[in-house]
Parts: structure tokens; C-alpha cells; sequence
């Protein structure tokens, strides 16, 4: 029988996953990171990009932000350092980062080491892929057998609801993550679409009018969501784009609202998840119940 007590295991993750400095203290988790190209200037979602630029950038950029995914050998290079590690990707039905990390797997796996590497499809973004870091690492230091880790992560992808609401939806209209219709919505009579990640893709859900009642909306149906679990038993992470008193106003509404809620983690999102939420987007994540 393997003993994993003496391994060194790691999480790895795309720069999809959104981290405070507080947070990486904890987690340790090794991010690889995307490339955005704006008018021909790359960004590399390493931690310096200075966001307010960035999203300036893209205000005035007459051209679609473009991102590439992380390479198959900048996953195998992380992969390597670890004798079991788990590997969590953005939804395999926005990027081709989790494709690079399978095929940085399968070429570790056919050189016959000891390495153990298990994929994550997070099936969402953002804080979606922080919660699912943060599952993993709390059951690594439970001693949870790896394949057993991999098997709740996995529970967890599909149980886990995303919720996002964002002012500006036009970068991933120009890069094809969301229709027409949704687009044309947030732009006419100050519309705001609450959309949520089903099965790795972007489904509308609501449409509120005004970005107020659109937040008040987020919060209504997080808490219908979770109401069915034991009190002060889960966590919700949010995430934010240039807009921290917003959030934290929303942070002390679901403390109050769902009783259910323990802790909600605040974290601004890097340079790839600004990307896509634009100026303004907020973005949160749970579980239903603890029950994973």
C-alpha cells in the first residue's frame, strides 16, 4: 500500500483561480499563468499585472482582449514537482487549459514515474476554482486518501453553484462565451443579466434591472440555494472586479440573510478573470450543503 504521509503533494491551478496573499499563506498552491494580449501588449496573469491599467487598457482598446491557456509544458514542468498532485483547471468549455493539463499527465504517466496527478475540470472560473483549492486542500490535511480526495473534488464540481452578474459584458460576447441576445440585454434599459455556469458552459438565469437590484437578487437566490444546510456550516467565496465596497456590501448581506454561511471569502479577481468580468463584475460560489 502506497504511503501518501511521505509524498510531497501539491495543488496546482491555473491563474484562473483567484488568490488573496492571505490565501496562498494557506493554500500554497502553484498557479500557472494565462497570457492576455491587448493591442498587441502582453499580460502575463502572474500576480503583477496592475489591474486598474489593465482594465483601463481594455476600455479603450478598439481590438477583442485575447487570452491563451497555460502550455502543456508549463503544467508538466509543475506537475514534476510533486509526487501526488491535483490539478484544477478553468471549464474545459472556455479554454483548452484543462486539455494541457491532461496531456501533461498522460506524458509524466507514459514515462513510467511514481507521479499521481489527478485533473480537475472546476466546471466554472474564478471563485469557482477557489472554493474547489480550498476543498482539496482541507481534505489533504484531513490524511484523505488522494483517490478519495479526487473522487470528492469531482462531487463537489457538480454540487457547486456559480453565480455572476457583470455591468460590461462585452468581452465575452466579442470572445463568444455568452449570445447575442444576453449581450444586447445588459446594454438596453441598464438590464442586468444574473447568469450562473451549468456544466462549464454560461446559462442566463434572472434579469434585474439595475446593478442594485441585480446584487440583491444574487443574494436571494445564494440563500434559497444553501437554506437546506446546518447553520454557520458553509463557505462562499466572492470575487470582484475593481469594485471592493460593492462586494463587501454583499458580503454583509449574505452573512445576514443566510444563516447557513459561516464565511464569506472576499478576493479581487486577477488579470484573467478580469478579463471576462470587466469593470464592476461580481462573482460568488458555494455548495449547497457540507454534505461532500
Amino acid at each position: 500500500m502506497t504511503n501518501y504521509h511521505e509524498m510531497k503533494i501539491g495543488i496546482i491551478a491555473d491563474s484562473s483561480c483567484d488568490v488573496t496573499e492571505e490565501l496562498q499563506s494557506k493554500l500554497h498552491v502553484t498557479l500557472i499563468p494565462f497570457q492576455m494580449d491587448i493591442n498587441n501588449h502582453n499580460y502575463v496573469d502572474d500576480g503583477t499585472v496592475n489591474i486598474q491599467e489593465f482594465i483601463n487598457e481594455m476600455k479603450i482598446s478598439k481590438e477583442t482582449p485575447k487570452s491563451a491557456c497555460p502550455s502543456i509544458g508549463e503544467y508538466e514542468e509543475a506537475m514534476r514537482q510533486f509526487d501526488v498532485c491535483f490539478v484544477i483547471t478553468i471549464s474545459s468549455r472556455l479554454s483548452g487549459s484543462y486539455n494541457s493539463a491532461c496531456a501533461a499527465a498522460q506524458m509524466i504517466s507514459e514515462d513510467a514515474s511514481n507521479h499521481k496527478i489527478f485533473v480537475v475540470d472546476s466546471k466554472s472560473a474564478s471563485c469557482g476554482e477557489t472554493a474547489i483549492a480550498l476543498f482539496i486542500n482541507d481534505l489533504i490535511h484531513q490524511g484523505v486518501d488522494p483517490d478519495e480526495i479526487f473522487k470528492r473534488a469531482e462531487e463537489f464540481v457538480e454540487k457547486q453553484l456559480t453565480l455572476f452578474t457583470l455591468i460590461d459584458l462585452d468581452n465575452l460576447f466579442k470572445n463568444g462565451r455568452i449570445s447575442k441576445f444576453s449581450k444586447i440585454t445588459s446594454s438596453t434599459f441598464n438590464l442586468r443579466p444574473i447568469m450562473k455556469a451549468n456544466d462549464g458552459e454560461i446559462e442566463l438565469l434572472k434579469i434585474a434591472r439595475g446593478t442594485k437590484k441585480a446584487f440583491t437578487k444574487m443574494v436571494e437566490m445564494m440563500n434559497d440555494f444553501t437554506k437546506n444546510a446546518k447553520m454557520d456550516s458553509l463557505r462562499l467565496i466572492m470575487t470582484h472586479c475593481n469594485c471592493e465596497s460593492q462586494a463587501m456590501q454583499i458580503k454583509e448581506k449574505l452573512l445576514e440573510c443566510c444563516n447557513t454561511l459561516k464565511e464569506v471569502i472576499v478576493i479581487p479577481t486577477g488579470a484573467l478573470s478580469s478579463m471576462y468580468a470587466n469593470d464592476g463584475g461580481i462573482i460568488m460560489a458555494c455548495l449547497p450543503d457540507n454534505e461532500v
